[in-house]
């Protein structure tokens, strides 16, 4: 059979584009950019199950090279439940003959960490001695020592020691160290720039100070160029936790303990070893305070669920921002607002990220007071109680549908009303697609489009 040269040419971009190793696909991001990428896979075709890892290929930024002849990890070609191999480290309790890999020619290497994911197992607890992950010459940047997981060195990290299962670790400039996604707690809080990636499995080379890792790695990634953004973080940690099929976390439950203002941030201002920080986490303001009390959020944080249940009013402020999102635990529910009882308010911007229902009880009042951002979600009110809207509303395509209830404030509504028989107050009940402004009302100015029955009439209420 005989191939004309259009076709022979043709034939040879398909292998092309259908060859591209898959390992080389990292999400995009726009806060910070790929430094060094180590993905197992990139050794398929050319290792064989326990074949010796001389070198380990990276997708970006410099190989890595077995540091002594003999002494190299090993490939695992059936590594994750997804069918994904891992790169193993046999832990040797001697720092003679541990598995450290050598970035590049190690020295100043000139590869940038703002942000570390590794995708690994423990197969031991490991030694008195660090296990560690990323080095640098003489310098420590992120390992397991005795159970804790820690970023430079850390007296204390977080808790870490299963060795039955695979997880997805990150650590993120001036930001908690998180597993599978959450924030377990612990010292693990270090804003910093490492400037000389070196190593994979020890701080330095001459002389070697620790055994290897005992552990299995699946994929290695750095990140530098800016401070990566916890929407970011939770993209590629998602994207790692799916990739090798990670058992999803169950939500985290957090309940502030403080009868005072405080960082949201802060581990100890929460019943549990970790402030809720991530897509997993629930966080619950109940009965700790006496007096109306603020919660500080200086960075933004995301959360699946904002509850609040005490008759004296909390108040989340600051310049950071509050992100609800999806949880991606069994059920992976759309992220909620609940107010069981009580006035509460957000002065902090809010931020939707999927869609998301806030519940307000009956005599009970929910406010947003500075910047609600639906960015093309919707936003389900319901339960009797009041929503109030102070500020802009930019629903960017995205929409609120009352169902029930009442919506309030002084503040101005970009995009589409979905009234499902709630009310728009002070006493202006939307029914039958009809704006009825009251006399005399508070000044409400909401813009939008009420939908019912197909009819969308623009309406506007203000003081009369």
């Amino acid at each position: 059979m005989k191939l004309q040269l259009n076709q022979i040419i043709l034939i040879g971009c398909f292998l092309a584009i259908f060859s591209a190793p898959i390992h080389a696909q990292l999400p995009t991001i726009g806060s910070a950019s790929v430094t060094l990428h180590y993905d197992a896979a990139s050794l398929n075709g050319s290792h064989n199950h326990g074949d010796p890892v001389q070198t380990w290929p990276a997708t970006v930024g410099p190989d890595a090279m077995a540091e002594v002849a003999g002494r190299q990890p090993t490939f695992n070609s059936n590594w994750s439940p997804a069918g994904l191999p891992g790169v193993t480290f046999d832990g040797e309790n001697d720092v003679a003959l541990a598995d450290r890999l050598v970035i590049g020619a190690g020295g100043d290497t000139g590869v940038e960490a703002q942000a570390l994911f590794a995708v690994l197992q423990l197969n031991d607890t490991g030694f008195p001695e660090q296990q560690f992950i990323f080095g640098g010459d003489n310098a420590k940047v992120m390992g397991v020592r005795a159970g804790q997981l820690f970023v430079v060195d850390q007296p204390a990290g977080t808790s870490f020691s299963d060795t039955t299962s695979m997880h997805v670790v990150s650590w993120v400039s001036g930001s908690p160290i998180h597993i599978d996604g959450q924030s377990p707690g612990g010292d693990t809080i270090r804003t910093t720039t490492f400037s000389n990636l070196s190593l994979i499995g020890d701080e330095r080379r001459t002389p070697p100070d620790n055994p290897g890792p005992n552990m299995t790695f699946g994929e290695l990634v750095a990140y530098s160029g800016g401070v990566m953004t916890p929407e970011d973080r939770t993209t590629i940690e998602q994207f790692l936790i799916n990739k090798y099929a990670v058992s999803a976390p169950d939500p985290f439950d957090s309940i502030w303990d403080q009868n005072d203002a405080g960082l949201w941030i802060a581990s100890t201002n929460w019943t549990t070893s970790g402030a809720p920080t991530t897509q997993n986490h629930r966080a619950t303001f109940g009965d700790a305070i006496s007096a109306p009390t603020s919660v500080i959020v200086d960075t933004p944080v995301t959360v699946n669920q904002v509850n609040f249940d005490h008759d004296v009013s909390y108040v989340i402020a600051g310049a950071g921002s509050v992100n609800l999102q999806s949880s991606t635990a069994a059920g992976n529910s759309n992220p909620t607002l609940n107010v069981v009882q009580g006035n509460h308010q957000f002065q902090a911007i809010a931020n939707l990220l999927n869609d998301t229902t806030a519940t307000v009880a009956s005599d009970s009042t929910l406010s947003f007071n500075n910047a609600l951002n639906l960015m093309g979600n919707t936003l389900t009110k319901s339960g009797t109680g009041t929503l109030e809207i102070n500020n802009l509303l930019t629903t960017v395509g995205g929409a609120i549908d009352l169902e029930e209830g009442t919506i309030a404030g002084h503040g101005m509504v970009g995009g589409d009303v979905n009234n499902g028989g709630g009310t728009v107050s002070p006493g202006n009940s939307v029914s039958n697609g009809q704006a009825v402004p009251e006399p005399m009302c508070a000044l409400l100015v909401m813009v939008g489009i009420v939908l019912l029955g197909g009819l969308r009439p623009k309406w506007y209420v203000a003081e009369r």
